[in-house]
This record gives C-alpha cells, sequence and structure tokens, in this order.
C-alpha cells in the first residue's frame, strides 16, 4: 500500500531543492514551461540529483514564478511609486 500523504524533501547546504518537474507539479505549469522560466531567468542549478537531473533551490523559483508578470509581481521594468 501506497501512502499518498508521505513528503519527501531534498535540502542542499541546509535549504530545500527540487527538479523542474515537481517545481512545475507545485505551480500548476508544464514541465517545458517551468523549465523555459529556470532558463530565461538564469537560475542556476545548486546541485546535481543525478547525472541527468539538476536540482534548483526551492526558494529561488517560488520568487522566480512570482515576479512574473500576472502572477503577484510587478512586470518587469515598470517603477515602483
Amino acid at each position: 500500500m501506497v501512502d499518498e500523504n508521505v513528503t519527501i524533501t531534498i535540502k542542499v547546504n541546509g535549504r530545500p531543492a527540487e527538479t523542474v518537474a515537481l517545481a512545475a507539479q507545485r505551480h500548476g505549469m508544464d514541465h517545458g514551461a517551468m523549465l523555459s522560466a529556470i532558463r530565461r531567468a538564469g537560475l542556476d542549478p545548486v546541485a546535481p540529483l543525478d547525472a541527468r537531473t539538476p536540482l534548483y533551490d526551492t526558494r529561488a523559483v517560488d520568487r522566480l514564478i512570482a515576479e512574473r508578470p500576472g502572477h503577484g509581481g510587478r512586470p518587469p521594468g515598470r517603477a515602483t511609486a
């Protein structure tokens, strides 16, 4: 039997980290859109999970998504009052 309420947290240097797939799932995006957003922002992986799977800082991904236009942050290039 599989318990669907189990949570596994990966930490790198004490900070939560996640794969692109997990980040996409948490933010309701598809994998390609999340990967594109990460690449456009120039977000660097914090560590590799394996030879083909980079891990990204969860908080950095959350900030990246929150700052996208239409997602609660201010649009790039707009002055604040």
